[in-house]
């Protein structure tokens, strides 16, 4: 996923989506291991609050895409998470169950 970063240009970052089974996303801040089979993500809503929710690691989908910074700061996360969750997910895919 590091070739995505190295493609941003200047006032671009990475948005980071987890879609949910009811029609609606959390653009994703940061991911933490609950226990052996959950996920935390943290992160906000379309409304722009803060939410922190469970995911099983089988459920859990993610869609990384490029934007230009002011519509991700629109959504609550800042330029440096995006890469930070991202280096997460690069470092733990094998946690994940997704190798």
């Amino acid at each position: 996923m590091s070739h995505v970063a190295d493609e941003l240009t200047e006032g671009q970052t990475l948005e980071v989506i987890v879609p949910l089974a009811n029609g609606s996303h959390v653009v994703a801040a940061s991911f933490a291991h609950y226990n052996p089979e959950m996920i935390k993500v943290m992160g906000s809503d379309a409304e722009g609050n803060e939410v922190s929710l469970l995911m099983h690691k089988n459920a859990l989908q993610v869609l990384i895409k490029k934007v230009a910074n002011r519509s991700a700061m629109q959504h609550g996360s800042k330029p440096e998470d995006a890469f930070q969750t991202m280096n997460l997910l690069e470092s733990k895919t094998t946690d994940f169950g997704m190798a």
